[in-house]
């Protein structure tokens, strides 16, 4: 698709807040959109230690949320982090994906607010502005206002406000969840943003905000012509079955009669499962409790803030590699002998 030209990007924050509220007044937040066919989903990450912004863009059919093209760029960062002018540090990467797509979406969704953003600018109303797309802010957090908690049922919503103003509403997608934080981006009203918000998380499902995320962040992390990639079930399956194979090797060794090794293959892998969903349990709590204590909030947060950098991540992943390697070439050795 074609990207309008968009303005320098090498500015100053006091101008950056200048240009914002240049741009505030420009913003539509009444419905001004055609027909729905094809959302895109945005994420933005960093690398290099914060040096090297990334972006990629997944393209889903409405409503069946299907995926129908992707996009990634990278660029190099030029815009420093600052809270509430974060569309200055990521935008320029999201305009560079966007522009690879072969047919421009009809509506954005952002991971971010709209105009519940303190100059009423935030990334999704930014972002629709610039390339004059319909778009949506989802926030996982508030970065702006004030609210009450909404009812726990799926649909229930409080207004977000800003003295007598409501710049949002607090949606509940599903019931007994966190809600999310909606809000107009450009060219949309408040009560379409949050159906489409609504429609875009059935009952039972996950929310399609979450799901096209992150299917933008593992198109930008992986590619997709790998084995992993088109058959996870076949590749983790196999992993799984050499384990096994090792571990019954090591049964044989101890000297356990073969009649008992079904049974403690049985209960190996029971005690693996447990393992892994302990430790899943963990690290939800440790998230929770950087949630509470405002580590992770809203747009006050640095994307990059916890990235790994390159120079570690890369030799990580050659060491699990090389052990991956070895401890297969072994387990195949022991049980083939």
């Amino acid at each position: 698709m074609g990207v309008p030209a968009s303005p320098p990007w090498n500015v100053t924050p006091q101008e950056a807040i200048a240009l914002q509220k240049e741009l505030a007044s420009r913003v539509i937040t009444v419905d001004r959109l055609g027909p729905v066919n094809r959302v895109a989903g945005v994420d933005v990450g960093f690398r290099e230690q914060g040096t090297v912004t990334r972006a990629a863009v997944a393209v889903l059919s409405y409503p069946e949320l299907a995926l129908m093209e992707t996009a990634v760029a990278h660029c190099p960062t030029g815009f420093p982090y600052v809270p509430g002018l974060l569309s200055f540090r990521e935008i320029p990467a999201i305009l560079e994906a966007l522009e690879k797509l072969s047919t421009p979406p009809d509506l954005l969704l952002c991971d971010g607010q709209g105009i519940a953003h303190p100059r009423r600018i935030g990334i999704a109303s930014h972002l629709g502005l610039l390339v004059d797309i319909p778009s949506i802010g989802v926030g996982k957090t508030r970065l702006w206002g004030k609210h009450e908690e909404p009812p726990e049922e799926r649909g229930a919503w409080t207004p977000l406000r800003d003295g007598d103003e409501i710049i949002g509403a607090v949606l509940r997608t599903r019931a007994k969840v966190k809600p999310l934080y909606v809000s107009p981006g450009h060219r949309i009203g408040l009560e379409t943003s949050i159906r489409t918000a609504l429609e875009n998380s059935p009952p039972g499902t996950a929310d399609s905000v979450v799901a096209i995320n992150t299917a933008a962040v593992e198109i930008a992390r992986k590619r997709r012509d790998t084995l992993t990639w088109r058959y996870p079930v076949a590749v983790s399956g196999s992993f799984g079955l050499l384990h096994g194979f090792g571990f019954a090797s090591v049964l044989n060794e101890i000297g356990l009669p073969q009649m008992e090794i079904p049974a403690a293959l049985l209960f190996f892998n029971i005690g693996v499962e447990i393992g892994q969903i302990l430790f899943v349990i963990l690290v939800l709590l440790m998230v929770t409790g950087l949630s509470v204590f405002g580590v992770w909030q809203g747009e006050m947060r640095s994307k990059s803030r916890f990235s790994v950098p390159d120079y570690l991540m890369r030799p990580a992943a050659y060491l699990v590699g090389v052990l991956a390697a070895y401890w297969t070439i072994e387990r195949i050795a022991g049980f083939v002998a």
